[in-house]
């Protein structure tokens, strides 16, 4: 179950940045669309994390740990995600929390988002 919801993850993350290709840079209401599909990026990686905490009649008390230690790592060293990409969010600390959620995932999930926002962005560029 785990295996697959990371497979369907990565699958809904690569469809998303393969998209983006056919978008061009445009502004709507001072967002551009890569913001938005970024977005839509994070979203769907928090939630396929959230997820992963109760699978049918049990909880994973081991992915609760993991969240709230990131989640915890992620506040205490004020690191945010979406500020070093250039969008930070105007609620204190739920930049913060929302990283430490992707962060609770690992380093190999983290790489992997990145490299997709990275290659977004790369194929963009004037």
């Amino acid at each position: 179950m785990k295996d697959e919801s990371i497979k369907i993850s990565y699958f809904i993350c690569y469809k998303i940045v393969a998209y983006i290709i056919y978008f061009k840079k445009s502004n709507i209401f001072g967002v551009s669309m890569q913001d938005i599909i970024m977005l839509a990026l994070f979203t769907e990686a928090i939630w396929e994390t959230l997820k992963l905490i109760k699978t049918k009649d049990k909880i994973n008390y081991d992915r609760i740990g993991a969240t709230a230690v990131g989640i915890l790592i992620a506040i205490a060293a004020n690191v945010d995600i979406f500020s070093y990409l250039g969008r930070p969010l105007t609620i204190k600390y739920l930049g913060a929390i929302l990283t430490g959620i992707l962060i609770s995932r690992g380093s190999n999930f983290i790489h992997d988002l990145l490299g997709s926002v990275s290659s977004m962005y790369q194929r963009n560029k004037p």
